[in-house]
């Protein structure tokens, strides 16, 4: 889209021709006139200035995000680096706890293992199997179930006698 085609410039190119209109009609004016509208945007423009100053001076500011209203004495400098660091520590902390709980979780699994190894039958090389420890925590959990299911129905048995 070329600047012919753009709507801003077609805004901008009429409001240029109205201020050179305006330019040209305001040397026809009478002096008395253009004293009295000379005077008249002097105090629009005070009025808005002094409505636009309060608002400058909020946006131009300096204001911190973590500036908590403190009157930036060293305690509360203290705590504004705290807490910048306090996630840091928090997340240090839970991987950490992570770290402890997957190793916990891995002896687990070699305990289980060695156990099954050295209460069974089975010969060492089924361990070397990779599918082997599924087989294993999958026959255990169904063991439980099964067992459950027992003491269920043996607990819903009606006595013949």
């Amino acid at each position: 889209m070329n600047r012919e085609q753009d709507p801003q410039f077609e805004v901008d190119r009429i409001g240029s021709a109205v201020r050179e209109y305006l330019d040209g009609s305001t040397a026809q004016l009478p002096s008395r006139i253009t004293d009295r509208l000379y005077h008249a945007r002097l105090s629009a423009m005070a009025a808005r200035k002094q409505e636009f100053i309060p608002q400058l001076e909020r946006v131009l500011r300096p204001q911190l995000a973590f500036n908590q209203g403190g009157s930036g004495s060293q305690p509360s400098s203290y705590w504004n680096r705290l807490s910048w660091f306090a996630p840091f520590i928090v997340l240090a902390l839970g991987l950490l706890a992570i770290s402890e709980w997957q190793q916990d979780a891995r002896i687990n699994d070699i305990a289980a293992v060695d156990i099954a190894l050295l209460s069974d039958d089975v010969p060492p090389d089924a361990y070397m199997d990779s599918g082997f420890l599924a087989f294993l925590k999958l026959s255990s959990h169904a063991k439980r179930e099964l067992e459950t299911t027992n003491s269920e129905n043996a607990d819903t048995a009606v006595d013949p006698s």
